[in-house]
């Protein structure tokens, strides 16, 4: 599945500090958040709780069979890292489950976007 995720400069940082510290790619990283708390987020939010000026398209293996939208994905991470209130209701966005998912996978592509930049710069003679 693809997507574009819209996050802000502050929330980007995190999700690659994220990633870096699970040794992880971003998109797996933010696939495996977005996994977890699609359903979530779709049910209670049918707009943009904040969308960020930084664009960024990522490719996730999504386990849930729905079409996933930018709007859903985005807002997947925002509630992750900024954890916003629910109709004045506390709700537990960084839960056990994605924090042992991000543990225990391991993630081969972890350097596949830097490599493939390197060989296009390469390429291009810009390296």
């Amino acid at each position: 599945m693809e997507t574009y995720l819209f996050l802000t400069t502050q929330d980007k940082k995190k999700l690659i500090k994220l990633a870096d510290a699970k040794q992880l790619s971003i998109s797996t990283t933010a696939g495996i958040i977005i996994n977890h708390l699609d359903f979530l987020v779709a049910d209670m939010y049918d707009n943009y709780i904040s969308k960020g000026e930084k664009q960024i398209h990522i490719k996730i293996k999504q386990i849930n069979k729905h079409d996933l939208t930018s709007i859903t994905a985005t807002n997947c991470i925002y509630c992750y890292f900024n954890k916003p209130l629910y109709k004045g209701q506390k709700i537990n966005w960084q839960n056990n489950a994605i924090q042992s998912e991000l543990d225990k996978t391991e993630d081969p592509n972890r350097f596949k976007n830097i490599e493939i930049r390197i060989a296009y710069r390469l390429k291009k003679g810009k390296l």
